[in-house]
């Protein structure tokens, strides 16, 4: 029989690639983690200090965050109804 070069093509190589994305807040927050594991007793004080440091700073940004946006809101809204008026 005769072979037809054109049946028998060759497989495209497959490209392995895993997105890798790096967020400083979790790097910190795994290290302080592990260190909560590593730690004794007498030591863990100091990481639950880490720890609720941490959430304060959390419900600050959120609160700051939250504000900006009312402001931008309330900005937009003032400067729609000026340009309508």
């Amino acid at each position: 029989m005769l072979k037809f070069p054109f049946f028998n093509l060759p497989k495209p190589r497959k490209f392995n690639y895993v997105p890798r994305t790096y967020d400083p807040e979790l790097e910190k927050f795994e290290t302080v983690r592990q260190n909560a594991q590593n730690v004794n007793q007498t030591g863990s004080r100091k990481t639950m200090l880490l720890f609720s440091k941490n959430i304060e700073e959390r419900r600050k940004a959120r609160k700051t965050s939250t504000i900006r946006l009312a402001v931008i809101l309330s900005l937009l809204f003032f400067l729609v109804w000026w340009l309508f008026k």
